[in-house]
C-alpha cells in the first residue's frame, strides 16, 4: 500500500460516527478530499482501493459515502458480514436486523463450510410442522459452539413463525435436574427446552427423563398430569453417544459440531481474526499479530476449543495492552509461559521481517483454492478451444500445471511439514503403478496431486462447491482423453485403486484430469491402440511370466497377465475375468490370448461384459511376441487372427458384446461456434447431467468428411439438433423450430430413460427460457436481458395460475419477449399504440386487467413502470390467439 493511501486510511479512522449517522456528509469524497488536503479524483481512486481490499465501508448513494471499516464495526459492536450498501436506510435497515437479532447462522465461522451440513439439519428440525419443531441433539467437545448454534436456531425459529417463542435452559449438572426439566416443560408449553451438559445427567436421570418422553406426560406434585408440547434440544459435550442408552432415541436428529482442529485452515484463521477484532473494539486501538503467533493458535491443541482460544487470545490482548501504545504488536512473545518457552527468539524473527504482521481490522484472508480455481478454469478453457487439437491443448494444460506448481508449491512454505509427509505418500503410490508400466510421471505430479487434495479437505469449501459445479466438463475433457489414448485406461484405474487401498482416499476427477494430462504429456502413448490384450494361463506364473518377458523385450506395456490355478471352471474364469474388466473400468475391445484350446470358448461365458471380446488359443511366447509386434503397429484384428493361424496354429473366436452409447450431435450452417452455443444453452438447460456423449459439428464437416459414420459405428445418436440440410438424418430436429411443441414432445421421448416427468417439464421449461433469453439478448438496447426475462417469467408463471391456464410452449417464448420489449418501451417512453377501442376492452375484461395488473406488479414496481391498458389488451389478444390454436 502506498504512503498516502496509507495515511487516508489512518485518517478515516479519525472520524468517528454520530448518532442517527447525523455527520454522514464528512464521509462523502468531497469532504475526505478537502480534510485530507488531496484532489476529489484521486481520493475516489484510492478510497475505492481501499473498499476493493475490504478495508472500508461504501454506502454507493449520491454522493457515495466511505467509512473506515474499523470505525464502523467498533461504533456499532458487530462484525459486517458485508462491506457495500445501496443507500443510508439499508445500512440503518442492516444495523437495526444485526441488533434485533445477536445471534445467526450467518455470523457463525465457517457456516457456509465445516458447519454446513449440521445448520441444515438443525433448519430442518425447527421447520418441522409441529408445534415447535422436532427434538435435535448437539453433540461434540467442550467449546465447539453447541450452545451458540441452538441460540442460532431460536433466533432462526422466531423469525420463521414471527411470534414470541419461550426457550428455557436446564442443566445437567444440576443435582435436582428431573425437578427443574418439568418445571421448564411446564413454562415453555409450545416453547423450547435447552438441556445443557447432558452428558452429566445421571444414570437415574437418564431412565426417569426417558420414560417422561417415551409416554410424553409426566405427573406434577399436585397430581395434574401435564403433556410435554415443547421441543427439547439436547447439548452433549461427547463425540460418542452410546452412553446416552435409550435417551438418543428422542432425538431423532443428531447434529456433530466438529472441534477446532478438525476446521478449515480458512475458518480456523477467520476465528483468530475475529477474536482479535473484538479485542481491538474494546481497547479501542489497532491490534497486529505476527504470522508466527497466527501458525501458532492455528495449529495448537485447545482441550476447550473454541472457549480457551477466546481466552487465550484474551489473555494475550491483556499482557500486550500493558506496553500502552496505540498500536500493539503481538507476537508468540505475548504467550503465556505455560504454553510456549520460545517467544523470545521468535520475537527477534517477527521484526526482522516487517511484512510478517497481520492488521486485524483491516486483514483480508487470502484463500489458497482462488488459484486452484482459477488453474482448473484455465484447462476446462484450454480444452474447449475448437482452432486446436487435443495434444497441443495437454502440452498447453501440462505448461499450466508447471507453472501452478513453480507459483505455489515449489516457491511456498505453505504447510511444508504436511506436504512434505503427504506427498511422500502420494509419490510412493503413483511411483508403484508406473514403474511396473515402464511409463513415467513427472516428479511434480505428486506435489500437485497431494496439495490439491489437502486444500479442498481441509483449507476450504469453494474447491467442492467449484468442483460440483463443474463436474459436467471435467468428466467430458476426461472421455474426450480416453477416447484418444485407451491404453492409459488401466494405468490411470490402477492408481486410483491404490489409493484407495493404501491411503483410502478416492480421487475425484479433478486429480484424475491431472494424471491424464501429465502421463499424456510425457509418455509416447499409442492413440490409436484398439484393445487391451490379456493372457490367460494355467498355472502358478506362466501368464505372468510371458507378459512380462513381451513387455521388457519391446520396450512397452502391451500385456495385462492372469494365472488362473489348474481346477478352476471355464465358468470360473469367465467370472474372474469379468471382474477384471469392472474392476479396472475397461471400455475398449480386449483380446484373450489363452493356452488351452477350451479357453477359445472363453467369451461365450463373457456374454454380460459390454466390450468386444476376441480370444486366440495356444498361446507361447513366441507367438505373445509376434502379436505384441503387430499390436504396436496397429494392425486390425483380422490381421492378427490371419497371422497367428498361419504360423502358430491358433483358432480365433469373437463375440461383439459392446452396446453403443446413445449420443446427441449439434450441427450448424453457420460454423461450429454456432453449434457450440446450441450444445451450450441445450446442455444448461438440462435439469441434471446426463450420461449422454455430445458431439459438435458443422454442415460442411457432415457433407464433406465421414465423420457422421465415424459416430455411427461407435454410438447410437439419439437425435441431430441444429442445421437445414440435414432433414434426412433420422430424429432429426431444427432449431427454428426446437421450442415447438411437436419437436418438444420428440425430445421428451427420446430423453424419457434419462429424465423423469419432473425432470422433463423443467428442461422444457429451461430450453424455452434460455431461447427466448437469446433472442432478447440479440435485440435489447438499455435492459439487462437476464434479469428483466427472470422477471417476466415469475409474472407470467402468476398470471398462468390465475387464469388457471397453461400456455402452449410455441407461445411462451412470444410472449416473454413481448413482456420484456414491453418493458423498454415503457422505460423509454414509447408505449405501444392500439387502433381498439380501449374503453369498450376495459369495460368487457375488468377481471383480466385485474389479474394483469397483479401478475406483473412485482415487475412494474422494480422498472418504475405502470402497464398501459393498450399493453394488456395486447397481451389479452396474445393469450386468446393461443386458445384459438389449441382449440383447433
Amino acid at each position: 500500500m502506498s504512503d498516502t493511501k496509507q495515511d487516508l486510511l489512518e485518517y478515516l479512522k479519525t472520524i468517528n460516527i454520530e448518532l442517527e449517522f447525523s455527520n454522514i456528509e464528512k464521509f462523502s469524497t468531497i469532504s475526505i478530499a478537502d480534510g485530507f488536503h488531496i484532489s476529489r479524483s484521486l481520493a475516489s481512486q484510492y478510497l475505492n482501493s481501499l473498499f476493493r481490499e475490504g478495508k472500508v465501508v461504501k454506502i454507493d448513494s449520491r454522493p457515495v459515502y466511505y467509512i473506515s471499516r474499523f470505525v464502523f464495526e467498533r461504533d456499532f459492536d458487530i462484525i459486517l458480514n458485508t462491506l457495500c450498501f445501496s443507500s443510508l436506510s439499508e445500512v440503518k435497515e442492516y444495523l437495526s436486523k444485526q441488533k434485533k437479532t445477536k445471534y445467526s447462522f450467518e455470523s457463525m465461522v465457517g457456516f457456509d463450510g465445516i458447519l454446513s451440513e449440521t445448520i441444515s439439519q438443525i433448519k430442518s428440525a425447527v421447520s418441522y410442522p409441529s408445534a415447535s419443531g422436532l427434538n435435535y441433539l448437539l453433540y461434540g467437545e467442550v467449546g465447539v459452539g453447541k450452545s451458540t448454534l441452538s441460540k442460532c436456531a431460536y433466533e432462526y425459529q422466531v423469525m420463521k413463525k414471527d411470534s414470541p417463542i419461550k426457550r428455557l435452559i436446564c442443566d445437567g449438572l444440576n443435582d435436582q435436574f428431573i425437578q427443574q426439566f418439568c418445571e421448564s416443560i411446564k413454562v415453555a408449553k409450545e416453547g423450547i427446552v435447552v438441556i445443557k451438559r447432558g452428558n452429566h445427567i445421571s444414570s437415574e436421570d437418564k431412565k426417569l427423563l426417558s420414560r417422561i418422553l417415551d409416554n410424553r406426560y409426566f405427573i406434577d406434585d399436585a397430581g395434574n398430569k401435564i403433556f410435554v408440547s415443547c421441543s427439547l434440544v439436547l447439548l452433549y459435550d461427547e463425540t460418542n453417544l452410546s452412553d446416552l442408552g435409550m435417551l438418543a432415541d428422542f432425538f431423532p436428529i443428531k447434529c456433530f459440531v466438529p472441534n477446532f482442529a478438525e476446521r478449515y485452515s480458512t475458518e480456523k484463521e477467520k476465528t483468530i481474526i475475529k477474536f482479535f477484532k473484538k479485542e481491538a473494539h474494546i481497547l479501542s486501538k489497532n491490534i497486529e499479530i505476527s504470522y508466527a503467533l497466527m501458525k501458532y493458535l492455528m495449529n495448537a491443541n485447545y482441550q476447550h476449543n473454541l472457549d480457551d482460544l477466546n481466552n487465550i487470545i484474551k489473555e494475550i490482548c491483556a499482557r500486550a495492552n500493558m506496553e500502552a501504545s496505540n498500536v500493539l504488536y503481538i507476537g508468540v512473545n505475548h504467550l503465556p509461559e505455560r504454553l510456549t518457552n520460545t517467544g523470545n527468539s521468535i520475537m527477534e524473527k517477527e521484526f526482522k521481517t516487517g511484512t510478517d504482521w497481520i492488521n486485524v481490522n483491516d486483514y483480508t484472508q487470502p484463500d489458497a483454492s482462488e488459484s486452484i480455481i482459477d488453474l482448473f478454469d484455465s484447462i476446462i478453457k484450454e480444452f474447449s478451444k475448437e482452432d486446436i487439437n487435443v495434444h497441443t491443448s495437454i502440452r498447453n494444460s501440462s505448461m499450466l500445471l508447471n507453472k501452478f506448481y513453480d507459483d505455489y508449491i515449489y516457491n511456498s512454505n505453505f504447510n511444508s511439514d504436511f506436504i512434505f509427509s503427504y506427498n511422500m505418500k502420494f509419490e510412493d503410490v503413483i511411483n508403484s503403478v508406473t514403474y511396473a508400466y515402464n511409463y513415467v510421471i513427472p516428479e511434480n505430479c505428486s506435489s500437485i496431486l497431494s496439495y490439491y487434495g489437502f486444500v479442498k479437505k481441509t483449507v476450504s469449501k469453494k474447491i467442492q462447491d467449484w468442483y460440483i459445479k463443474n463436474r459436467y466438463e471435467l468428466k467430458s475433457i476426461i472421455h474426450k482423453l480416453v477416447r484418444n489414448n485407451c491404453e492409459i485406461d488401466i494405468i490411470v484405474e490402477r492408481i486410483k485403486l491404490a489409493f484407495s487401498y493404501n491411503m483410502n482416499i478416492a480421487l475425484d476427477d479433478t486429480s484424475i484430469l491431472i494424471l491424464y494430462i501429465l502421463f499424456l504429456n510425457y509418455n509416447n502413448l499409442n492413440k490409436n491402440r484398439q484393445f487391451v490384450s490379456i493372457i490367460i494361463c494355467h498355472g502358478v506364473s506362466t501368464a505372468y511370466s510371458i507378459a512380462k518377458t513381451v513387455n521388457n523385450f519391446v520396450g512397452q506395456h502391451i500385456f495385462e497377465y492372469i494365472d488362473m490355478p489348474l481346477d478352476k471352471t471355464m465358468a470360473d474364469i469367465a467370472e474372474h475375468v469379468s471382474k477384471y474388466i469392472k474392476r479396472y473400468n475397461i471400455k475398449s475391445d480386449i483380446l484373450l490370448l489363452v493356452d488351452m484350446g477350451a479357453l477359445e470358448e472363453l467369451g461365450t461365458y463373457l456374454k454380460k461384459v459390454e466390450n468386444n471380446i476376441y480370444v486366440l488359443n495356444h498361446i507361447s511366447t513366441p507367438m505373445a511376441l509376434s502379436v505384441a509386434t503387430m499390436i504396436m503397429q496397429n494392425e486390425s484384428v483380422a490381421k492378427i487372427e490371419s497371422e497367428c493361424q498361419k504360423y502358430f496354429c491358433s483358432n480365433f473366436s469373437a463375440y461383439e458384446n459392446k452396446k453403443k452409447e446413445d449420443a446427441i450431435l449439434f450441427v450448424s450452417d453457420n460454423g461450429k461456434n454456432m453449434a457450440l452455443r446450441i450444445k451450450d444453452t441445450f446442455v444448461n438447460s438440462l435439469p441434471k447431467h446426463i450420461d449422454v456423449e455430445i458431439f459438435v459439428s458443422d454442415k460442411i464437416e457432415i457433407e464433406m468428411t465421414d465423420f457422421l459414420e465415424k459416430i455411427k459405428k461407435d454410438y447410437n445418436i439419439l437425435f441431430v439438433l441444429g442445421a437445414s440440410g440435414i432433414e434426412s438424418e433420422t430424429n432429426y430436429i431444427s432449431i427454428e423450430n426446437l421450442v415447438e411443441e411437436e419437436e418438444l414432445d420428440k425430445i421428451t421421448v427420446l430423453l424419457g430413460s434419462y429424465l423423469d416427468k419432473e425432470e422433463i417439464m423443467l428442461f422444457r421449461e429451461n430450453l424455452i427460457y434460455s431461447f427466448s433469453l437469446q433472442s432478447i439478448i440479440d435485440n435489447l438496447s438499455v435492459l439487462d436481458a437476464n434479469k428483466v426475462l427472470f422477471y417476466a417469467k415469475n409474472a407470467v408463471s402468476f398470471l398462468q395460475k390465475e387464469l388457471h391456464y397453461t400456455f402452449s410452449s410455441n407461445a411462451l417464448p412470444g410472449i416473454y419477449i413481448h413482456i420484456c420489449f414491453m418493458v423498454e418501451r415503457l422505460i423509454t417512453k414509447e408505449p405501444i399504440s392500439s387502433n381498439h377501442d380501449g374503453k369498450e376492452f376495459e369495460l368487457k375484461n375488468k377481471n383480466f386487467i385485474n389479474i394483469a395488473k397483479k401478475s406483473f406488479r412485482n415487475l412494474c414496481n422494480h422498472y418504475g413502470v405502470e402497464l398501459t391498458t393498450a399493453e394488456i389488451q395486447y397481451l389479452y389478444e396474445y393469450i386468446e390467439d393461443d386458445r384459438r390454436k389449441k382449440e383447433r
